[in-house]
């Protein structure tokens, strides 16, 4: 079908089925918008193609969360601001970064003036970032996670002892063999590979505390004949869908666990060095820097050698050499390869 309209005043029947975008499918629809767009040159800086597949991936959360849209009419704010948390989350647990989920949202409501005409359906809901410092402690405590648990199911329950005790992302914690992994542990093993559900395919090894045997143990007593930790009757989408709507009620995000984690092993690795009580800057008391203040951020990284060096009686240099050592062992134990990573956890 050739697209000439320019915008919805332009269309034979603008209050008609999807906006009279000329289909009744949703996706083909929001398709025809964005040549509207491109007719206008309006496109932006994305291309027309990645505006409809960032649109479709917006119809496609909410046909698999109970809530398809069979027509571009029933759109409100809501479903926006939903996706946009969707999003959010998709960051928070590092599926995506947050300039792509921000172009994602972006899309959405580019299109969403398009096809409706106004901004009322323009969602103003903020994605957060990963590249900078991290603002908050976001250490959960053993008795928020056990408060948290008694309202999950045990798959759930288990696969967030999993996330505190091996740092698993959601993913590679729903996708994990625990049957398997609790079998080499019985062998003798003190590690495991987390290999199914890492990002960018990067396979690692863990070191196993006793604490995190015992994850992997209850775990492995859920699981039963199962070949992951997802129950046998439902896809990973499903189950997902599941778990994310279950922790939008709790005070804690999967993610958090992954923060503490990487605390716990931040502390651990310095006492390996012969230096206790040596918390991560997120937890010493030491101000955040202020976005886009190159002083204050030089300010920042000031006051943390300074703590280091009270805490160890160590030089400057010595602090700086040993804290980035134990910083890219963090990042390698979390799935990452770059020691910078680590500003997001710890501070």
């Amino acid at each position: 079908m050739m697209i000439t309209t320019t915008c919805r005043s332009e269309r034979a029947n603008p209050d008609a089925r999807n906006f009279g975008l000329g289909s009744r499918n949703t996706a083909q629809a929001a398709s025809n918008a964005a040549r509207e767009s491109f007719n206008k040159d309006k496109i932006g800086g994305l291309t027309e193609n990645q505006q409809v597949n960032h649109f479709k991936d917006f119809l496609n959360y909410h046909a698999e969360n109970d809530s398809y849209i069979k027509d571009l009419r029933d759109i409100e704010i809501e479903h926006i601001d939903k996706y946009a948390e969707n999003l959010a989350d998709r960051v928070s647990n590092e599926e995506i970064v947050g300039g792509t989920a921000s172009n994602y949202l972006s899309s959405v409501n580019s299109l969403m003036f398009q096809i409706a005409g106004h901004e009322e359906l323009h969602s103003k809901a903020g994605i957060p970032g990963r590249t900078g410092i991290a603002k908050e402690d976001r250490e959960v405590t053993e008795s928020q996670l056990a408060e948290v648990k008694e309202n999950l199911s045990e798959h759930h329950a288990a696969m967030l002892d999993l996330q505190r005790e091996i740092g698993l992302r959601f993913e590679e914690s729903a996708k994990f063999d625990a049957v398997s992994a609790s079998m080499s542990i019985e062998a003798g093993a003190s590690s495991i590979l987390i290999e199914d559900g890492t990002k960018g395919s990067r396979d690692r090894f863990v070191e196993l505390s006793n604490e995190a045997k015992d994850a992997v143990f209850n775990a492995a007593e859920i699981q039963k004949n199962a070949r992951s930790m997802i129950p046998p009757d439902l896809s990973y989408q499903e189950f997902k869908n599941e778990c994310y709507n279950s922790m939008r009620k709790e005070e804690i995000s999967h993610h958090d666990l992954r923060h503490t984690y990487a605390h716990e092993q931040y502390r651990a690795a310095w006492e390996e060095k012969g230096f206790k009580d040596i918390e991560p800057p997120i937890r010493a008391d030491i101000e955040p820097p202020a976005a886009s203040d190159r002083a204050d951020m030089q300010r920042y990284l000031n006051d943390r050698i300074e703590y280091l060096e009270e805490k160890t009686g160590l030089s400057r240099n010595e602090v700086r050499e040993l804290e980035k050592e134990i910083r890219l062992d963090v990042s390698e134990k979390l799935g990452h390869s770059r020691a910078a990573i680590t500003n997001n956890y710890l501070g």
